[in-house]
C-alpha cells in the first residue's frame, strides 16, 4: 500500500483553509466546525483525490477505489460511533443495507461536501436526543 504524501498534505491543508474559512466568515462568536464536518471534509477530500493505492501490481482504478472508499467508511463508521455509542450494537440486515449503500455512494456516485456532511445528520440528532434526556 502507497499513500501518497504530496496528496495526503493537500488534503489535510484543504480541510485546514476551510475550517478557517467557515469560522472567519460566519461572523457569529464561538462559531466552530464540528467534528462530524470536519470527518466530512477528510472524507470528501479521500475520495476525490484518492491518496491510497496498491503497489503490488500495475496501478488498476478497482485497488485506488477499495482502498480509499474502505478508508472513507472506516472514518465515517468511527464518527457515527462517536455520535450514536449504540449503533456498533444494531449490526442487522439494516446496518449491512446502509454499510454497502454508502459504500456503493461513495464509489460511484458525485457527493458533494455538503452531502458527506448530510450523512451524519441522523446521528447527530440522535446525540441531541440523548443529551436531552440526560439532562432535561
Amino acid at each position: 500500500m502507497v499513500v501518497d504524501d504530496y496528496i495526503l498534505r493537500d488534503i489535510i491543508e484543504r480541510v485546514h483553509k476551510r475550517k478557517h474559512y467557515y469560522e472567519e466568515f460566519h461572523d457569529l462568536p464561538d462559531v466552530r466546525l464540528s467534528q462530524h464536518k470536519i470527518i466530512g471534509l477528510y472524507i470528501y477530500w479521500i475520495l476525490k483525490l484518492r491518496p491510497i493505492w496498491s503497489e503490488r501490481r500495475p496501478i488498476h482504478a478497482n485497488d485506488s477505489y477499495d482502498m480509499n472508499d474502505a478508508f472513507a467508511w472506516y472514518l465515517f463508521k468511527g464518527e457515527m460511533y462517536e455520535l450514536d455509542p449504540a449503533t456498533d450494537s444494531k449490526r442487522d440486515e439494516h446496518y449491512t443495507e446502509y454499510h454497502n449503500e454508502i459504500l456503493y455512494s461513495f464509489r460511484y456516485r458525485d457527493l458533494t461536501k455538503e452531502s458527506i456532511i448530510l450523512l451524519f445528520q441522523p446521528f447527530v440528532a440522535v446525540k441531541g436526543r440523548q443529551m436531552k434526556k440526560k439532562n432535561p
